[in-house]
């Protein structure tokens, strides 16, 4: 019977690395203009036989002899994942993904009832981040297998891959694994830092809150708490307000000060019509004009304040995780090496390997070309090569950070909303931090 060899399910995806650069698995025809289609829902391109594809039914599997591997998501009729699936459940004989979407009218109590199950060793093989969205705070647990020796073992290195492939990582160790690659940064008016260079993150903070024009941050719909999150969301230390190996922070310093003002600043003007000083940088084809494009608008690129530096942000939304309890182990593995196969990623939007995202942006660029697609902005084979670079560049958010954050974001809200005073709310901050800190050590 075909359920008695499931290796086999695996070894299909690790063929001809070296030969492809790519993790490989059933050879498909290579993506030329011919063979992709234009999709304006959502504005990429994916291989003309995404509309294609014909689901294969539970009962079908079964009939086959097909092992049976279960996924959640909370958006299973959409997106990418869903073609993986299909395309995966055709070309492999041995196993069948049936996909499970969480109930979207219930679904925060969904997902809180799939971390219960998590928890008690139950729950499906595999889950997307949309099925468990805090993923991040609960990947040390143990509720999710580590993926490191699979992914070694297929090649998904990063000298084939961008960094955004493993997209939850703890101790060294790779819980969750992303299929695409989804990146943004920011931009600021340049009469904001006065000129091209970019300033250091106190100059930057004083530039911000001592701008004289009237505007707004990012868009109309920001509170000041959103604002502060963009400050500090990117910084493991909060630029030098926590040190995690002392176990101390501190708080009482004129950034912090100067942060939560310049937040209810711009917070309380976000609904006046302004002009916003920071805008998104979405680093795809069909969004990203190129930095001479941008600086000659007025906006010098200046991405995320990382604690080594400033870079773009990876979303983990295309991320996959595996049950550390999953019933079909093998063929979970085989699942995720499918989506990092030459095949999988035929069905990316923006593949996470660096040879599949080449071929697919000149395809798409020369569909552009030659008319056959719109785009909201012109993109250049300099365009394509800045992108690619700041893919390179790209990090996740820090996850340990996440805790404290939380606390500041609640007490800062009493300063936000008038309720309290600067410094009884810094005070407060500083206490609770310095508290959450004592019971980590």
């Amino acid at each position: 019977m075909k359920h008695n060899h499931p290796i086999v399910g695996i070894t299909i995806c690790i063929m001809s690395l070296l030969l492809t650069g790519c993790v490989s698995a059933k050879q498909s025809a290579p993506i030329t203009v011919e063979k992709c289609r234009y999709y304006p829902t959502d504005g990429k391109y994916i291989r003309d036989d995404a509309a294609n594809l014909k689901a294969e039914s539970l009962e079908e599997a079964v009939a086959k002899g097909k092992r049976i591997i279960t996924l959640t998501d909370a958006m299973a009729e959409y997106g990418e994942i869903s073609y993986m699936v299909m395309a995966f459940n055709r070309d492999n004989e041995f196993y069948h993904v049936e996909m499970e979407s969480i109930d979207s009218i219930n679904i925060d109590e969904e997902r809180q009832r799939l971390k219960l199950d998590l928890s008690a060793g139950k729950g499906p093989d595999l889950m997307t981040v949309f099925a468990v969205p805090d993923a991040n705070r609960i990947m040390w647990t143990g509720c999710f297998a580590d993926l490191t020796d699979l992914l070694e073992e297929i090649g998904a290195t990063q000298e084939f891959f961008f960094p955004s492939v493993n997209s939850l990582v703890y101790n060294d160790k790779i819980y969750g694994v992303s299929f695409s690659s989804t990146c943004v940064g920011y931009a600021v008016k340049q009469d904001v830092i006065g000129g091209d260079d970019i300033p250091c993150f106190e100059d930057f903070v004083s530039m911000v809150k001592n701008y004289p024009k009237e505007a707004i941050f990012i868009n109309e719909y920001q509170s000041s708490t959103d604002i502060l999150r963009y400050f500090l969301e990117a910084s493991d230390s909060l630029h030098g307000m926590v040190n995690w190996e002392s176990g101390e922070c501190n708080f009482d310093k004129d950034l912090f000060y100067n942060l939560l003002d310049l937040c209810k600043k711009y917070g309380e003007s976000a609904s006046k019509g302004y002009e916003p000083i920071i805008t998104p940088v979405y680093y795809s084809i069909d969004e990203y004009p190129g930095e001479d494009v941008m600086k000659s608008d007025g906006w010098v690129v200046i991405n995320d304040w990382f604690d080594e530096g400033n870079c773009p942000m990876f979303f983990e939304g295309s991320s996959i995780m595996m049950n550390a309890n999953a019933k079909e182990v093998d063929g979970a593995k085989a699942f995720i090496s499918y989506v990092l196969s030459k095949n999988g990623q035929n069905y990316s939007c923006d593949p996470t390997n660096k040879k599949m995202f080449d071929e697919k942006m000149q395809d798409e660029l020369l569909m552009f070309e030659n008319g056959q697609a719109k785009m909201l902005v012109d993109p250049t084979q300099e365009s394509l090569q800045e992108i690619k670079k700041r893919l390179g560049e790209g990090r996740y958010l820090p996850y340990r950070i996440n805790d404290i954050l939380d606390i500041i974001y609640e007490e800062s809200e009493a300063y936000f909303s008038g309720i309290k005073d600067i410094k009884a709310v810094v005070d407060v901050i500083q206490n609770r931090v310095e508290m959450y800190l004592g019971e980590q050590s």
